[in-house]
């Protein structure tokens, strides 16, 4: 069972702000190399606003009183 704790959407809006900031800056970025960076730390902070939309899930075998 999947227990949903709200979380402050402020965080998941800061991890998609941090992926658009990188996104921008992958196409203003001359070097393949930096683009390359700026494109893994995009994908990161998606991974990331993701991780903050997702509910916990209780660690095998523990109880989880009233649930």
């Amino acid at each position: 069972m999947a227990v949903s704790f709200p979380i402050a959407s402020s965080e998941s809006d800061y991890c998609h702000r941090q992926a658009e900031e990188c996104a921008r800056r992958a196409e203003l970025a001359i070097s393949p190399e930096v683009k390359t960076d700026f494109r893994q730390l995009e994908q990161l902070w998606l991974v990331s606003a993701k991780v903050e939309n997702e509910p916990l899930l209780p660690a095998a075998g523990l109880r989880v009183r009233g649930l």
